[in-house]
């Protein structure tokens, strides 16, 4: 939700690009609009879900799978709205996105962080060496298990252009 009360919001609604599209819904006079596609820039054929809006509506994260520029399984993605319109949706690239799913972005109150959460694991490449079964079931019990552990990252070092 962006500060003035906007919703942002995945859905699989008729009248969408794609399985699922991002759509918002402008909160006036104490209630919510119909509902919006937010368009060709960010929505595709692919499957777009879980934006996170920043505050002032300037830029928008959101995930998704299928797209072309796709690392593997969701994908987290940017785009940026200048003068009313929305730019071309972005992948954040190597710094966020792997071969596993990243998805839930968060902003933190502050907006300085962004948080988000990925299945990425350490059996995600060929380890260098076999297990013990209690090597195994440590790591299987630990961050990197590949089950949604959640992650933060300074959203500076991202180099959002803006």
């Amino acid at each position: 939700m962006s500060a003035d009360g906007t919703l942002y919001f995945g859905s699989g609604r008729a009248g969408g690009k794609g399985a699922t599209d991002i759509w918002r819904s402008r909160l006036v006079g104490g209630k919510y609009g119909e509902p919006e596609n937010l368009g060709d820039a960010i929505n595709t054929a692919a499957v777009e879900i879980e934006p996170m809006i920043a505050p002032d509506e300037s830029f928008l994260i959101f995930a998704a799978v299928g797209r072309p520029d796709g690392r593997g399984a969701y994908d987290l993605y940017v785009s940026y709205r200048r003068d009313g319109v929305w730019s071309k949706a972005v992948n954040l690239g190597e710094k966020i996105n792997t071969g596993a799913r990243e998805f839930s972005p968060r902003l933190s109150p502050d907006g300085r962080y962004l948080f988000f959460t990925s299945n990425r694991g350490f059996a995600d490449r060929p380890l260098e060496r076999r297990l013990s079964y209690q090597e195994l079931m440590t790591r299987l019990r630990s961050p990197r298990n590949g089950l949604r552990d959640i992650y933060q990252m300074d959203l500076g070092a991202l180099n959002l252009a803006r």
